[in-house]
């Protein structure tokens, strides 16, 4: 069997550090729509860098996640990427 080639959305937020737990709170409130990572970056920042991957079928939510974050906790977009992901389907 082939293996489907797949297209995700691959984003890097900036968020400001008092407002990090209220970011979080914000993507596991949306569970399922977006997986998140943190980078790993110096604790004495004031800020924490988060990356997030998500479907392209699920864009029109991820933008509307995406804007309220803006306005709540003032986050900066770091980066923006549609990506191929290959891995074998059949092994998730």
């Amino acid at each position: 069997m082939m293996n489907r080639i797949r297209k995700i959305r691959r984003l890097i937020i900036r968020v400001p550090k008092d407002k990090a737990n209220f970011v979080y709170y914000l993507l596991e409130s949306h569970e399922g729509l977006l997986f998140h990572t943190t980078l790993d970056n110096d604790k004495q920042l004031g800020y924490r860098d988060i990356e997030m991957n998500g479907c392209l079928s699920l864009t029109n939510e991820i933008n509307h996640l995406l804007e309220e974050m803006k306005t709540s906790a003032n986050i900066e977009i770091l980066s923006d990427q549609i990506i191929t992901d290959s891995r074998d389907p059949n092994s998730i």
